[in-house]
């Protein structure tokens, strides 16, 4: 990790809302992009998105980041897909499995 990023990773640490807000500026967009990818859905990737930078802010003095914030937030979105999909692949099967047992 470069230093200015670790100067900001130590700056959200300690409640900086700029950099919180650069963070979020600066990655937005591509965040969006790499949840588009697994989701096809624009409106549920900038939501997913959106959760995880505030969940960046809510864990932020705790935050133990070795890599680049650009690699953790891209992991982190990746993460938040996978596990959106398999819900919805578990309530899909749910939903099968409970119509299935009200036919006659």
């Amino acid at each position: 990790m470069e230093n200015t990023e670790k100067l900001i990773v130590e700056q959200l640490k300690n409640g900086n809302e700029d950099a919180y807000k650069y963070i979020y500026d600066y990655h937005y967009v591509l965040l969006c992009h790499v949840a588009n990818q697994y989701l096809n859905d624009n409106f549920l990737s900038e939501t997913i998105v959106g959760d995880v930078i505030f969940h960046l802010w809510e864990i932020r003095e705790t935050l133990n980041i070795t890599i680049s914030i650009r690699s953790y937030l891209i992991k982190a979105v990746r993460n938040r897909c996978i596990d959106y999909l398999k819900s919805l692949k578990s309530a899909t099967k749910l939903f099968s499995v409970l119509l299935a047992s009200k036919r006659p």
